[in-house]
């Protein structure tokens, strides 16, 4: 069992004694030092004597890692995106089709008719984005960045 999950955010403690590398060199490694970076996805190797795991550097980059390379970078308490009314609206709307949803994202207009509006975009699986209505610029969903995709772990949902 992995003393990691997905989600966590770690860093590389020192290349010193460090074992099986997976074919990245430690050159690569010096220039992940004080970097944090986000585990994507946990392998369950505990027959085999140790757990190893994908972990995300930058947008694009995969590695698979041995777990004693790394520590948990200790965060402060995260804000919440969502306030309590926006949570509550959104899981109203997506109930039916939750476990199909992507992501979610807030989008604000880009020249056009509603250049101070912004609105809700549902990404769903299999089926037809969902719009939301528009609403005023900064006047709802003010903890989303603007063109940022959420997942709904990361909204609270």
């Amino acid at each position: 069992m992995s003393k990691f999950k997905a989600g966590d955010k770690v860093r590389l403690k020192s290349l010193e004694k460090i074992g099986n590398t997976y074919g990245i060199t430690k050159e690569y490694l010096e220039t992940m030092m004080g970097i944090t970076l986000t585990i994507s996805n946990v392998l369950d190797y505990s027959n085999s004597g140790g757990g190893c795991f994908y972990i995300i550097k930058g947008e694009q980059n995969h590695f698979r890692l041995h777990e004693e390379m790394f520590e948990v970078v200790e965060e402060e308490e995260k804000k919440e995106i969502l306030d309590e009314v926006e949570k509550e609206y959104l899981r109203t709307v997506i109930n039916p089709f939750r476990k199909r949803v992507e992501n979610i994202t807030k989008f604000s207009r880009i020249g056009g008719y509603h250049t101070e509006k912004e609105f809700i975009y549902i990404k769903v699986y299999g089926d037809i984005p969902i719009t939301l209505p528009y609403f005023k610029k900064n006047t709802m969903y003010k903890g989303m960045e603007a063109h940022k995709d959420y997942t709904l772990e990361e909204l609270g949902l």
